[in-house]
């Protein structure tokens, strides 16, 4: 399945100091902040979103139409380091999910979700992973 879309919830937002968002900057446009049912935790450093437990929980997010998909979704994937060439298992995967946009558009984007074990990290409160930089 095809989606032009990426929801970003973490170091490839705008406002979290990261070079890789200069990357997305350049290869996507910014439609629009959306929320997603999950629960962000620190995975040290960096976010990991996870679908399973926290009924209730969202995650915040910045949604993004991919204006070269295919590549970009490659260096996306080499930086998320679940492309064929690192080494399984792999901390994330890439998935297609819905999500309704604060405008109230409905898309299909794909997103990293977090593998590994969430017991022992912290739980990043509110879901927004920008409020934690000033």
């Amino acid at each position: 399945m095809s989606a032009h879309y990426l929801f970003a919830y973490g170091t490839l937002r705008r406002a979290v100091p990261n070079s890789m968002h200069s990357l997305l900057a350049g290869k996507a446009e910014y439609m629009g902040d959306a929320w997603i049912s999950g629960c962000l935790y620190d995975a040290g450093g960096y976010p990991g979103l996870s679908f399973s437990g926290g009924a209730g929980s969202h995650v915040k997010g910045e949604v993004y139409r991919l204006l070269e998909p295919h590549a970009t979704l490659r260096d996306l994937d080499d930086y998320e380091q679940c492309s064929p060439k690192h080494p399984e298992p792999h901390e994330y995967r890439r998935v297609l999910v819905s999500l309704q946009m604060d405008n109230g558009e409905s898309v299909k984007a794909w997103c990293y979700e977090y593998l590994h074990a969430t017991r022992g990290l912290r739980l990043i409160q509110g879901g927004d992973y920008a409020a934690c930089f000033p």
